[in-house]
């Protein structure tokens, strides 16, 4: 027992309730920056995809252009990446490692060797997409490349530099 239990400065039951009160609400806090964080990294990453589409247009890219898709996400709990491996793995290439440097799991994915063609409407609503699900599983949507797959021309949102914080 505490000490401060033990000679009655607050009984018991209050201290309890206090805890689990305080407890919630470093929840709720926790739960409220994460869901802060996530909406910056969706906002980021949509201001990324724009300027990637607008130096796409500018080198011939078009609806039927075929791109091959490569992309991660990280997350520092295994189980959390594993799920969303497990999600995103019906409809793409996908691994898992963990980064020794920072100790994060990542997940890596591809629609290699299959390139698909997308309007700039259907990208952005990927990008959207990839950002909710790796959300939905404690993940960040963290990179993203598209790479023509004739000709090998490819943009990366690593290179991209937005006003988003």
């Amino acid at each position: 027992m505490l000490p401060f239990l033990k000679r009655g400065l607050l009984p018991a039951r209050q201290f309890r309730r206090k805890t689990l009160d305080r407890q919630a609400m470093d929840s709720r806090e926790a739960q409220e920056t994460w869901d802060e964080y996530y909406e910056r990294i969706r906002q980021r990453r949509t201001s990324e995809i724009a300027l990637m589409q607008t130096q796409m247009r500018g080198a011939g890219v078009t609806d039927d252009t075929g791109l091959l898709v490569d992309f991660g996400h990280f997350s520092s709990e295994k189980s959390d990446a594993e799920a969303l491996l497990g999600q995103l793995g019906e409809n793409y290439e996908m691994t898992l490692r963990r980064d020794d440097k920072s100790g994060y799991w990542i997940a890596e994915g591809t629609t290699r060797p299959d390139a698909c063609q997308l309007t700039e409407q259907e990208l952005l609503d990927w990008v959207v997409f990839m950002c909710d699900v790796a959300h939905s599983h404690g993940c960040v949507f963290s990179s993203f490349k598209l790479e023509v797959l004739q000709g090998g021309q490819s943009w990366s949102n690593q290179g991209v530099h937005t006003d988003e914080a």
